[in-house]
Parts: C-alpha cells; structure tokens; sequence
C-alpha cells in the first residue's frame, strides 16, 4: 500500500487529468462561467465569464448551473450571501468538462438548499487559520457535495458539517491529509456536528489525520446539541491515528456504520470508538478493519449488528479493495482520484 502525501493545485500539476465526472444539464438550464484568468467584471456568460468563484456563487438562482474552468482559485469564499435551490430546481455547480479546478483557501456555505456542488477540489492556503475549518457546511436541505479532492487542511477539520442540516450527503469525495495543527486528536477529516436532520457520509476515501479521526460524530461538547440519522456505508479510512477511524460522541444517535474499510489506528484502539457516548441507536455491521485492535471499542454504547470482520483488505496502491470476498466495501474513488 502506497503512502499518500498531500499534493495537488493547478493545472500544470499532473494530476489534472484526473477529473470527476459532471452531469450534463438539459438544454434550457441557465448556465453561467467561472474562468482563472478572466477579466473583472464579467456576467458570466461564456464569452465573459466571471473571475471568481465568490462572483458565480453569489449570482446563482434556482435552476442555474454554475461551470467552474481549470485553474486554481485562491479565495476565502466566507460569508457567502447565497439563493436556496428547490427540488424542481436545484442549483449546481460542476467542473468544466475535462477540467480540474481547484479552490485554494475556505469553502463556508449555509443555507445552501437543493445544492449539489460536484468536482470542486479543495485546498488550505497559509492565510487561513488553525480554528477555520476549511470547508464548512452549515444548515440547508438535500444538498450534495461530492467528486472532489480535499487536502492539506491544518484546522479542526477537512469538511465540518455544522447547524441543522436535512438530508445532506458527502459522496466520493477524496479527503486526505491533515496536519497536526490544535490540541490532541483534534484535526479531523470529516466531523458532522449536524443535529439530527439526517445525512449520508458515502463511498468516500478518507486518509491520513495523523491527530484526528475520518470520521467524527457528535456535538463539540457534552452539553451541545443532538446529533444523529447519519449513515455512513462504504467508506475507506486509512491511517487515522487521534485515535480511530470513527468516533461518536456525547449525545449522538441513530448511527449506522456498515460495509466500511478501516485500515491502522492508533496503536491498542479500535477502528470505532465511542467518547462520552450517551445516545442510543448506534448500530456498526458489516465492516472490515485492520491494523487496529478490534473494530468496535467494546463498552461504550455501539451496538455489534454482526459480520463485522478484522481482516486484511489487501489496499493497493490507489486504496481499493483486493482482498478476495470483499467486492463491494470500501470506496472504489481512489480508481480516478488517486494517482497512479
């Protein structure tokens, strides 16, 4: 299994090939550019695109399909005054066909309703702040983000998901890499403090927090909000050390964990743990771990729903599966978002 270090940001880098797949919208969707390099002032159209990301975020109606060109983008897209989507038309922001851009510094939407937000990659500027999570999702409805890269954060998290969110989903998404940066087993990948409107973690490869978890789950205190119907299913975690690859806390329910991959925690841990954990409803089966000392902290309030597994996965160099007899765990994103 290859070691994966931090890397990628414009498109000269060699991974720019390395592009997620976009949607084609129908015909009568309104689309509007976002080009690096374009001149200021731009409408959005193709012959004038808009020069930032801030520019197309902000002009974005219900049923309008922001396209993102090549390049890296070095914004802090904080404070965001943004449209809700609907379900008969939603708003998407896709990468460019062929294109992989980049968005060097925050990504902090709230509200952000019937978005799906899709090859969008990720990445921490030096400007930004240990205590700023880098990407940060706050409330909303049924919004997606997914197909991307994220990496190098040195904050509390990669991708915090916070507020009262309905029905969001992290799908496919590459998020790997933290540093070090705040107190012990503090820099996560992912942390949903989401209340309880329910959400999916999915298909996502998830490695290297050195000093947090993949995955954690809970309010930030003991005495914070409830958090809870969250599923997290086919996920691939490797190398989270602070100290598991998914941990829940405090007053977290109804969570599923199930046809994961964790591979190597902090030495003695499980691959799940609880911390403080008071909820209920907490439910793992079907997972595979390795290089951990089981793969459910015994005594701490998750619920063993059977055919869970310490076995080797067999993770090549782009961290899929071999192993024979485990086609269909983990994720399969490492196949076009990982260099070979």
């Amino acid at each position: 299994m290859a070691a994966c270090g931090g890397g990628g940001s414009d498109a000269s880098d060699p991974r720019s090939g390395l592009v997620s797949p976009t949607t084609e919208a129908p015909p009568d969707v309104h689309r509007l550019v976002v080009a690096v390099g374009a001149a200021k002032g731009g409408d959005g159209s193709s012959e004038r695109p808009f020069s930032t990301l801030r520019a197309g975020f902000e002009a974005l109606r219900p049923g309008d399909q922001l396209v993102v060109g090549a390049g890296t983008y070095d914004e802090e897209l904080v404070d965001l005054q943004i449209r809700a989507g609907t379900e008969a038309a939603p708003i998407d922001v896709v990468a460019a066909p062929g294109a992989r851009p980049v968005l060097q510094g925050l990504l902090w939407l709230e509200g952000a309703d019937w978005w799906r937000i899709r090859g969008l990659n990720v990445t921490w500027a030096d400007r930004s702040r240990k205590d700023q999570h880098m990407v940060k999702l706050t409330g909303g409805a049924h919004w997606v983000f997914a197909d991307a890269e994220v990496w190098g954060a040195r904050s509390f998290a990669a991708i915090l998901v916070a507020g009262d969110p309905v029905d969001f989903a992290l799908r496919d998404l590459y998020v790997h890499d933290t540093r070090p940066s705040n107190g012990d087993s503090q820099d996560h990948l992912i942390y949903l403090n989401a209340g309880t409107g329910g959400g999916t973690v999915e298909g996502c490869l998830l490695v290297n927090s050195p000093n947090g978890r993949a995955i954690k789950v809970g309010p930030a205190s003991k005495d914070g909000s409830p958090v809870g119907n969250i599923v997290i299913r086919g996920n691939t975690m490797v190398r989270n050390l602070g100290p598991s690859s998914i941990q829940l806390a405090w007053r977290t329910s109804n969570v599923v964990m199930e046809r994961n991959v964790m591979v190597e925690t902090r030495p003695g841990r499980a691959a799940i743990t609880g911390f403080h954990l008071d909820g209920s409803g907490n439910v793992a089966r079907d997972n595979v771990a390795f290089a951990a000392a089981s793969v459910i902290q015994p005594g701490v309030g998750i619920v063993d729903g059977g055919a869970n597994r310490m076995v080797d996965p067999g993770l090549d160099d782009r961290f899929l599966v071999t192993a024979p007899g485990l086609a269909g765990y983990g994720s399969t994103v490492g196949a076009r978002l990982v260099p070979g």
